[in-house]
């Protein structure tokens, strides 16, 4: 174990298991994590560490690692080709991790349960995740995560978390991934004012229903061209197993596929959104990647695109009133003229929606769907690849 001395002035050669006990700037190198403390461990209460190099490791191991104390601040590091770049434990509370170039790992920042992070200015890119939270049982709350690049998690997603209470994620710019947010069991999570382009689903918001306190809160952010077809969902925000969602006020832009995607989830609103899609002429490959799936700019179904709760299987919806929906507002939404559907719905009850259409079809898919209702821009004369059943029975309409 290697002890740093205090300096701020002087950029100090690291080394691996180097502890830090005081206000450091450390420089850069190759430098291999052998053991299970990192590279660079914080070791004290309240410091503040710069970077002052480029950190390249040898694909594993552990980069930077706050070690259970409160009050660090880490600053203007490049690191890189760890399992994880920078490692936040459990009980590292109030950590600053700002103006950061973090790449080429498998975890750009992998939290661990913490209170009151500042995650802010970085660059996080072509690591398999960006920034991923909530491994274990500790919850990760009342943090921020603002004006942050994380981008190129092709494999899987630019910024996960799990278990979260009161996190502001804001004003960030996301895109390039299997899916660019991913919030999992959230209470009071507010995700606002971010940018977020191609990726498979802009927001999946899942699996809060259980909690005590439920609440997520999604607004002004602007979404395009969820179009990278890496599981064909292909939507900008899914709501999937959750209560109490405000989706509102957001911006839905060069959209090939769907929009809003409600299955499984309570008490929620959609209100105040615009949604652009691309021309009907420009989306043939889209559409033909769509199983006959209708193209809805809203849709609260049982299931989308053949899959019930992840699982493919059409049979299971006889009956299955666990898969569906209750509790929907929808108002003051805004389609383009290229929008085939403004709303579908499937299983879905106590719809309250200010949606018409000239269109306004409903049909019966027993045994295998409840009721399908579509409200269809009075413009479309003929739906491009729709099928009333979009899957193994029915007729082509």
């Amino acid at each position: 174990i290697w002890v740093i001395s205090q300096s701020t002035s002087v950029c100090q050669t690291p080394y691996d298991d180097l502890y830090v006990n005081f206000n450091s700037s450390i420089g850069g190198g190759n430098v291999a994590d052998a053991g299970v403390d990192g590279v660079i461990r914080i070791n004290k209460t309240g410091i503040s560490v710069y970077g002052c190099g480029n950190l390249v490791g040898m694909g594993s191991g552990y980069g930077l690692v706050f070690g259970q104390k409160v009050n660090v601040a880490v600053y203007n590091f490049n690191v890189s080709n760890y399992t994880d770049a920078f490692r936040v434990n459990t009980g590292s509370d109030n950590a600053t991790i700002v103006n950061n170039t973090l790449s080429g790992s498998n975890f750009g920042i992998d939290i661990f349960g913490t209170v009151g992070m500042l995650v802010e200015n970085n660059t996080i890119f072509d690591n398999n995740y960006g920034i991923y939270g909530g491994s274990g049982t500790a919850y990760n709350k009342y943090g921020v995560i603002n004006h942050n690049k994380i981008y190129n998690s092709t494999r899987n997603d630019t910024l996960q978390l799990y278990k979260i209470t009161g996190i502001n994620i804001t004003n960030n710019d996301i895109h390039d991934a299997r899916h660019c947010v991913n919030i999992i069991m959230d209470n009071g999570t507010l995700i606002k004012n971010n940018t977020i382009y191609n990726c498979d689903e802009g927001i999946l918001a899942y699996d809060n229903k259980d909690l005590s306190n439920p609440f997520l809160n999604i607004t002004g952010n602007t979404i395009r061209n969820t179009t990278n077809d890496i599981d064909d969902y292909d939507v900008g925000i899914q709501l999937m197993n959750v209560t109490n969602v405000y989706v509102e006020n957001n911006n839905f832009s060069e959209m090939a596929s769907g929009g809003v995607l409600i299955r499984m989830s309570n008490n929620s609103v959609i209100r105040n959104n615009v949604f652009d899609f691309i021309p009907l002429s420009s989306r043939a490959n889209y559409l033909a990647n769509d199983v006959g799936e209708e193209i809805a700019g809203i849709a609260c179904v049982e299931s989308h695109k053949g899959y019930l709760f992840g699982t493919f299987n059409n049979a299971g919806l006889n009956n299955a009133t666990s898969f569906r929906s209750n509790n929907i507002t929808i108002s003051g939404n805004t389609f383009d003229a290229d929008t085939q559907v403004y709303l579908k719905t499937t299983g879905c009850y106590n719809v309250v929606s200010d949606i018409t259409g000239t269109w306004n079809r409903s049909y019966e898919h027993k045994p295998y769907h409840d009721r399908t209702d579509l409200y269809i821009n009075p413009s479309i004369t003929t739906l491009q690849n729709f099928r009333l059943n979009s899957y193994t029975h029915g007729t082509n309409h």
